[in-house]
């Protein structure tokens, strides 16, 4: 996850409007509480003293909140992918549509990759991707393309192979945990990682320790403190 619709202000521009907020009677007793320690008064919102970013790894948005009620994930529209994008649905090409309920724990092969390799080809549908290109449309997108790869990679091949796994959301009671904290908090439905790929750039990313200039594999990232 890592682009939120809040953004911070920026420059003088940002600065203007972080002033102009500041002179309503809400803002000063709230500017006036977060500088005191006392409360803001009745009916105005206390000041936040800590805030807790929750960052999950090697789960998707859509895979753990896809069918959120108000979220923008895959409930919002009727997607699917086909084996080969390129190629319309038909025999030997039949489109797998998004649904419910996801595995815990897939059932064949390790589970959808997240290489920037495997990025590439679920968003672009190929592994080298040239700067600017447009992300292919939802239903043209390479999500089971990528995942039959990975599981021949691990050995199950052919008709043998359930590619539906890679295209499953979790409903909201099976992750109670998970649920409560998106009911009683934020959810950040527009958030996206900073390198799409994985886990270590973006871990570094999340603290402010970006990875070395060119380089989005693990190994490259891990020997950095």
């Amino acid at each position: 996850m890592a682009r939120s619709r809040i953004r911070s202000p920026r420059g003088a521009r940002g600065g203007a409007r972080n002033r102009k907020r500041a002179s309503t009677p809400k803002a000063r007793s709230l500017a006036k509480a977060a500088s005191t320690g006392t409360a803001a008064g009745p009916g105005a919102l206390p000041p936040i003293d800590c805030l807790v970013v929750l960052m999950q790894e090697n789960r998707t948005f859509d895979h753990l909140f896809g069918k959120w009620a108000g979220a923008a994930g895959i409930g919002s529209g009727s997607y699917s992918n086909r084996p080969e994008p390129s190629r319309p649905a038909g025999p030997g090409n039949l489109a797998i549509s998004a649904g419910q309920p996801a595995q815990f724990t897939v059932a064949q092969g390790q589970g959808p990759g997240h290489s920037l390799d495997d990025t590439n080809v679920q968003l672009f549908t190929s592994k080298i991707v040239a700067p600017g290109t447009a992300l292919k449309p939802v239903n043209d997108r390479g999500f089971v393309q990528d995942y039959l790869r990975s599981l021949a990679t691990d050995g199950v091949r052919g008709g043998a192979a359930d590619a539906s796994a890679v295209m499953q959301t979790f409903t909201p009671g099976e992750l109670p945990a998970l649920s409560a904290l998106a009911t009683n908090f934020v959810l950040c439905d527009q958030w996206f990682a900073e390198v799409p790929g994985p886990t270590m750039p973006n871990r570094l990313s999340c603290t402010r320790r970006p990875p070395p200039a060119g380089h989005t594999t693990t190994g490259a990232c891990s020997s950095i403190p």
